[in-house]
């Protein structure tokens, strides 16, 4: 039996452009909510240290640094499964790192938006759901990013392992490359000194 494929083939390069942009655009809008929220924290934390730091400017790095300071952290343990390939994996912290930072920035957008005293309530709730919902989807976008992320590697990683396998070594990372001057052991404890050329023929 024959099957009829129709094929088109301008909706075809279009999926293949979204998905040749996709990762630079994920990191981008993952950055992007970090900002809004190391905003957040800062906006949030400034007052505080001015009653503390009598130097205004001084104050204003400190809580803008420290917030921003604050978000690096975030991104580098988020992405810390992304160092080498390991068998144990931290997605568990990694989402917990994620929740937390969230609710910490979500928090802050509360307490600031509740310190300006000319609000009214109505006023309060449309601003706190509008900082509420890009906090929210910052987050939904960092998680999906990141599972993404984690099922590549693990694809990478099961192929390393077949490869391995193939080696008969299974269970062992690939083992590195001699260097040029390496010393090779045999059975008998006797040492042959090996130079690599790099012609491609060896001594």
């Amino acid at each position: 039996m024959t099957k009829l494929v129709l094929q088109n083939d301008q909706f075809a390069s279009l999926t293949q452009s979204i998905r040749k942009g996709l990762p630079n655009q994920y990191i981008g809008g993952v950055a992007g909510s970090y900002l809004i929220n190391a905003a957040f924290v800062g906006l949030f934390i400034y007052p505080i240290l001015q009653k503390i730091i009598p130097y205004g400017v001084a104050a204003e790095f400190l809580a803008m640094f420290g917030a921003a300071i604050a978000q690096y952290f975030r991104y580098l343990i988020v992405f810390t499964d992304q160092l080498h390939y390991s068998v144990e994996s931290t997605k568990r912290m990694v989402q917990l790192v994620a929740f937390g930072m969230t609710m910490l920035s979500i928090g802050e957008a509360w307490h600031l938006i509740s310190s300006i005293p000319t609000i009214n309530s109505n006023e309060f709730w449309a601003v706190f759901t509008f900082c509420f919902g890009i906090i929210i989807a910052g987050w939904l976008l960092e998680i999906n990013f990141i599972k993404k992320i984690s099922e590549y590697t693990d694809l990478q990683k099961e192929q390393l392992q077949k490869a391995n396998s193939s080696n008969g070594q299974i269970g062992r990372q690939i083992t590195p490359p001699l260097s040029p001057n390496a010393i090779i052991e045999t059975e008998n404890q006797e040492e042959i000194p090996f130079s690599l050329n790099l012609n491609g023929a060896t001594p």
